[in-house]
């Protein structure tokens, strides 16, 4: 395996359970919440979009506003490629995971947090 200029970093990561009543605890038992509402909210908005998408498709309205809320219609795109458009992707992603292996490629790392509400 070739290292190139950059060396590849292992870190130890610790996991952690906390206690409910701490503050980390606290704030992860609200962060738990919020997102289960999230997740509620998310699930909501999912069927009045599609409701207001039929609606706005049925009456070929572009917009619908009310007070504080608008709705416009939007097209996304959905790009289906041949195959030999493919394989040049294919052959790109190659290309890249070389460049990696060789340390040509520079990794920028960012540091975020994920929250997924379980149980």
């Amino acid at each position: 395996m070739l290292l190139g200029r950059s060396a590849i970093h292992l870190r130890t990561m610790t996991i952690r359970s906390y206690v409910p009543t701490g503050t980390i605890g606290k704030r992860l038992a609200r962060a738990k919440a919020l997102q289960l509402q999230i997740q509620q909210l998310e699930a909501e908005l999912s069927a009045d979009r599609e409701f207001l998408l039929a609606h706005m498709q049925r009456h070929r309205l572009e917009r619908i506003e009310t007070e504080g809320l608008r709705v416009v219609l939007k097209t996304r795109h959905n790009w289906s490629y041949s195959a030999h458009v493919d394989g040049l992707g294919l052959q790109l992603r190659q290309l890249q995971l070389d460049e990696q292996a060789l340390g040509v490629a520079q990794d920028r790392p960012k540091s975020y947090v994920s929250l997924t509400a379980v149980g």
